[in-house]
């Protein structure tokens, strides 16, 4: 038996982009809800960071990962923790740049 009627999925794409005022939780605000497979990996995105500095060290992770796996119901939000030393400028001096390298995920 076929449905009545069929709905192009939407294609996912970033509605807003934050960072809350201690530069350290990145939120990126869906227009749909999206889910990560069980083979995704951090790895499979790359964040970067931009500014007057040579380079830049830090760390970055998926804080509501866990929401976001297939076997949930997803979310329209994905939460991203960032954590470096003291060495930012700040003034908007430095930017972040988030590549999805891999989006089959």
């Amino acid at each position: 038996m076929s449905p009545n009627y069929c709905y192009k999925a939407k294609r996912p794409w970033i509605s807003s982009a934050t960072i809350d005022s201690e530069s350290s939780i990145i939120t990126l605000k869906f227009n749909t809800t999206v889910k990560l497979t069980s083979t995704w990996k951090i790895s499979d995105w790359r964040l970067e960071m931009f500014g007057p500095r040579k380079t830049y060290n830090f760390t970055y992770e998926v804080v509501n990962s866990n929401t976001l796996m297939a076997s949930s119901s997803g979310s329209d939000t994905i939460q991203i923790a960032v954590t470096y030393p003291k060495q930012l400028y700040g003034y908007g001096m430095e930017y972040l740049v988030l590549t999805f390298i891999d989006r089959t995920h």
